[in-house]
């Protein structure tokens, strides 16, 4: 038997990270960044966002960073 996974919300899944590593620098904000930008799964429970705790881990294990994303976030533009 499967066991099943270890769902957490935004709050919940900072704090277990902070509890495995306390020198984090991965804060709340960069999480919902992450969930916004769909650059991990997640679940809507309600209002509620879940997140699958051990993908999460696989992720920051094995990050996809595209440079072009880092960039292109400001709604601000160029005055000529």
């Amino acid at each position: 038997m499967s066991t099943p996974p270890r769902m957490r919300t935004i709050k919940e899944t900072i704090a277990e990270l902070k509890h495995i590593d306390p020198q984090t620098a991965i804060t709340e904000y960069y999480l919902r960044d992450l969930v916004n930008s769909g650059q991990i799964v997640f679940v809507k429970a309600g209002n509620k966002t879940l997140i699958n705790f051990d993908k999460f881990l696989e992720f920051l294990s094995e990050p996809k960073a595209d440079i072009n994303t880092c960039f292109d976030k400001s709604p601000i533009r160029r005055v000529v």
